[in-house]
Parts: structure tokens; C-alpha cells; sequence
């Protein structure tokens, strides 16, 4: 379990990956960098985090109980989406009683599409390129597995499932559910888990054990590179204090639930903080991706990105100190 020097390091491991990829986005020419950030994401899409997902999977701690991530994660985006709705509808009701947020008097919830990207941002984290650095920093290898549920049978199932048919909904397109299924299931890094499970049993000699794990460690620097990338091309502008409310209800008041509920039945070990990190990961670029292809609020999505990244190293520290065991 990583203590406050560890979270230094983390914080340095964080701010300089993140950082380097965010100066060379910003240094290199757009389209030079539009194109370095896309193949970077192919890479690791399709062939970095499977083979990392096989490395970790190796060493993992796996339990009985694991199948419990994947609720906890769906259970996070009810509430996350019960919330937004609640704060959406308390909007209206202000802005038909004339107190409304809106420029021209009304709330802007009334449009379809900021309430789109206001869900998206609300209710599916960065769990796999942010959080597995940020889980395999703070509560190590042998709870890597808790992370990996959350995020395979949480956010990718639910950002591209959930996500995607909410998002069509409301940029009112259809949405085959051929394609959403296809896009949460037939995923590189669900075939990296169950390569990393088959090979479980099987002892490989030291030297390919330590090269499959320097691949997995450059893996997560790629990773957090490739955040830095994108970050440095989104604006926050004008459309951050839109994003600030959904923010707060993915990053501060979801995962506080999250972690305690599960210390109020009987969780207080370290899969209970890999949990709550997961739940407090800031908002998945995959909100970015849907905004856009869906017709939703671009310029709301971007924002909650880009501050969620800034709001995660302000937080980072509360859940240690309310769930660190």
C-alpha cells in the first residue's frame, strides 16, 4: 500500500508523463500532433494495454468476490446519472420560475445536447490510460485485478454501451445495438485479460517475465503521454463553469458514496480504495468522442475533461486519507 512518499512519486510520475505529452502537443505543429496522438491511441488500443492487462493479470490477486467491481462500477453510474438528472431538472424548475443559467434567461439544460455531454461527464471515468497508473501507484500490482473489473465490465461496457445509446438518444440519431454490444465486448483488452488468465499457470523464464513487465510500465508512461497529447488541444474557456457541477458529482460526491457504502458493509481493505479511485477517475476522453459524434456540447465535454485531469491531483490526496486502510 503506497504511503504519502509514494504519492509524491505518483504525482511526479502523473505531472511529468502527462506534462511531456502536453509540451510536445503544444510545440508541434496541430496536424503533425493530431496525428502522433492518433496513433498513439491505436497502439495502445489495440496492442499496449492488452499486452500490459496480460503482464499485470499475471501477478494479480485474483478472489471470488471480484465480480463485485463490476456492480460497484454500475452502481456508480446510476447514481452519477440519477444525480445529473436531479440537478438538470432543478435548473428548469429555477430557470421557468426566472432564475434560470442560461444566456438567454433559460436554463441551458433545456438543450438536448449540453444534456447529453453533462451525462457523459457526469457518469464514465479515465479508469484504464489514468487509472491503472494512478491503482498500480497507490494500491500495488496485487490489487491491479479490482481496477481491471471496474473498468472492462464498468466504464468500457458502460461508456461505449450505456453511453453511446444515451448519447444517440439525446443527438437524436439512432444507435444499433449490434454495434454497442460489438464495441463493449469485442474489446483488445478483454482479449489481453483472458491471455493474462491462460497464462496464469504458466512459469515463463525470468528474463521474459521482467521484459513483459518493462513492457507494461512503458505502457502506462504511453499512456499517460497520450493524455497530455489530447489535453493540450481541448479549450476549457468559458465552458468550465458548465462542466464544474458535473465534475463535482463524478470526481467529489459519487466516489464518497462509493466508499461509504462499502465501508459500511464490512470493506475496508485495499480493493476498497482501488474501488473509490476508480469511481473518482476524472471524465473518460470517450465523452469527448460521443459529444462529438452524436452532435452533442463539444465545447462542455472538453472542459470536463480537461478539468477533471486538473481536479484528480487536487483530490488525490482526500480519498487516501478517507479510505487508505
Amino acid at each position: 500500500m503506497a504511503g504519502w512518499t509514494e504519492l509524491v512519486l505518483l504525482y511526479g510520475k502523473l505531472v511529468g508523463g502527462v506534462g511531456l505529452g502536453w509540451g510536445l502537443g503544444r510545440g508541434l505543429p496541430g496536424p503533425i500532433a493530431a496525428r502522433l496522438a492518433s496513433n498513439l491511441g491505436k497502439f495502445l488500443y489495440w496492442l499496449g494495454i492488452p499486452v500490459s492487462c496480460v503482464a499485470f493479470v499475471r501477478r494479480a490477486e485474483l478472489t471470488g468476490d471480484l465480480w463485485r467491481g463490476a456492480i460497484v462500477a454500475w452502481g456508480a453510474v446510476a447514481l452519477a446519472l440519477v444525480l445529473a438528472t436531479v440537478w438538470m431538472w432543478g435548473g428548469d424548475r429555477g430557470a421557468a420560475s426566472g432564475h434560470g443559467n442560461g444566456d438567454d434567461g433559460g436554463s441551458l439544460w433545456r438543450s438536448r445536447g449540453s444534456r447529453g455531454s453533462f451525462y457523459l461527464v457526469a457518469a464514465f471515468g479515465n479508469t484504464g490510460y489514468l487509472g491503472f497508473p494512478v491503482a498500480l501507484a497507490v494500491v500495488g500490482e496485487r490489487f491491479f485485478s479490482w481496477s481491471l473489473i471496474y473498468d472492462l465490465l464498468g466504464t468500457t461496457l458502460g461508456a461505449y454501451g450505456l453511453g453511446s445509446a444515451l448519447a444517440a438518444k439525446l443527438g437524436g440519431q439512432s444507435v444499433s445495438v449490434g454495434r454497442v454490444l460489438a464495441a463493449g465486448l469485442l474489446n483488445p483488452t478483454i482479449l489481453g485479460v483472458g491471455l493474462g488468465l491462460a497464462s496464469r499457470p504458466v512459469g515463463l523464464p525470468i528474463a521474459i517475465e521482467e521484459a513483459l513487465q518493462l513492457a507494461a510500465w512503458i505502457v502506462i508512461a504511453l499512456a499517460l503521454g497520450l493524455i497530455g497529447l489530447r489535453l493540450a488541444t481541448l479549450p476549457m474557456g468559458r465552458s468550465l463553469s458548465r462542466a464544474l457541477p458535473a465534475l463535482a458529482l463524478k470526481m467529489l460526491v459519487v466516489p464518497l458514496a462509493i466508499g461509504l457504502g462499502l465501508t459500511a458493509v464490512g470493506w475496508t481493505g485495499p480493493a476498497r480504495l482501488a474501488l473509490v479511485l476508480q469511481a473518482a477517475m476524472p471524465p473518460a476522453f470517450a465523452t469527448l468522442v460521443l459529444s462529438e459524434t452524436y452532435g452533442l456540447d463539444r465545447d462542455l465535454a472538453a472542459a470536463g475533461v480537461a478539468g477533471g485531469a486538473i481536479a484528480l491531483l487536487i483530490l488525490l490526496p482526500l480519498w487516501l486519507t478517507l479510505f487508505a486502510p
